[in-house]
C-alpha cells in the first residue's frame, strides 16, 4: 500500500478517504468481486444471465451472447 500511496503522491493524484478500504479480503467493483488470486460475477450479474428471457430472434441472440462473454 505504501508503494501505491508513493505513486499517487508523486503524480499528484489524490484519494477521497470517505470513497477507499483498505485491507479488505474482498471487494465488489462493477458487478464483479474481487478476492485475493480470483475474480468472479457478482450476484447481480449472475441472477440478470439466469434470468434473461428466451431469445425469439437473432439480435436477441447476439445481445445474451454479448452480455455472456463479457462476463
Amino acid at each position: 500500500m505504501k508503494k501505491v500511496l508513493q505513486c499517487l503522491w508523486e503524480n499528484n493524484l489524490y484519494l477521497k478517504p470517505k470513497k477507499c478500504k483498505f485491507y479488505k479480503e474482498k471487494v465488489e467493483y462493477l458487478g464483479m468481486v474481487i478476492e485475493e488470486g480470483q475474480i468472479s460475477m457478482g450476484k447481480e450479474i449472475c441472477m440478470g444471465i439466469q434470468d434473461w428471457p428466451t431469445p425469439k430472434m437473432v439480435k436477441q441472440v447476439r445481445g445474451f451472447l454479448g452480455f455472456g462473454n463479457f462476463y
